[in-house]
């Protein structure tokens, strides 16, 4: 993908104004081109979704940006922060995980977590590194009550060695496709859905009441 300021329109990229062609590297490990212009409030990146490239554009003057009112979280509750045990998978096993705009990527998947709360106990599949820490995305019965539609996010720290990790739902969180309608976020994938049922075919889900709540911005 390449790019070519209009006439008389400044932009730089490192710093170094871009005049005629460049080439718009997209992000990734190695960095990426991060096109600036409007005295630094815009800025322009190339982003790669599957087979597909995209622009990400942002500005500091944004209506979305000037009207945002402030994230709003449930209370802090100790209740909420459990620790869960690490369950591995196979080497190289892989979780398909669908986007907002469709897109489906075989994502790895080392292994899942399980937990107890309520009396039960519950499994999440869980994606990123383990020696890093895991990244947990989850849906349960509040979602698209109290909390957001598509589901939150949890990060947590490296797994310890005897397999335990801690669950702080306090820290969950909304994917950034709760504040705008032009972000390409992961979804959670069916397996945590936090729902399990009874011998009698009765559907039990957990409420998560920790973490983030709804985003109430008037485009929600």
């Amino acid at each position: 993908m390449f790019f070519q300021p209009a006439d008389g329109v400044a932009v730089t990229t490192e710093g170094t104004p871009v005049l005629g062609s460049t080439r718009l590297a997209p992000e990734g490990p190695g960095g990426g081109t991060t096109l600036t212009y409007d005295d630094g409030k815009g800025k322009i990146s190339v982003i790669r979704r599957g087979q597909r490239l995209a622009l990400r554009v942002r500005h500091a003057d944004a209506p979305a940006r000037q009207a945002f009112s402030g994230l709003d979280f449930f209370p802090a509750d100790e209740g909420w922060r459990l620790q869960a045990r690490f369950v591995p998978h196979p080497a190289g096993r892989t979780l398909p995980i669908a986007s907002v705009i469709g897109e489906v990527t075989d994502t790895p998947n080392p292994g899942y977590v399980l937990f107890e709360k309520e009396g039960r106990q519950w499994r999440l599949e869980a994606l990123g590194d383990p020696a890093k820490g895991l990244n947990l995305m989850f849906q349960d019965q509040t979602t698209g009550r109290q909390t957001y539609g598509v589901g939150r996010y949890l990060r947590t720290d490296a797994v310890a060695a005897d397999g335990s990790v801690a669950l702080d739902f306090n820290r969950a969180y909304n994917p950034p496709c709760a504040y705008t309608e032009f972000a390409t976020c992961p979804l959670p994938p069916p397996e945590n859905r936090l729902a399990q049922q009874d011998a009698d075919h009765t559907l039990v889900r957990l409420a998560v009441l920790s973490g983030e709540r709804k985003y109430s911005a008037s485009h929600d």
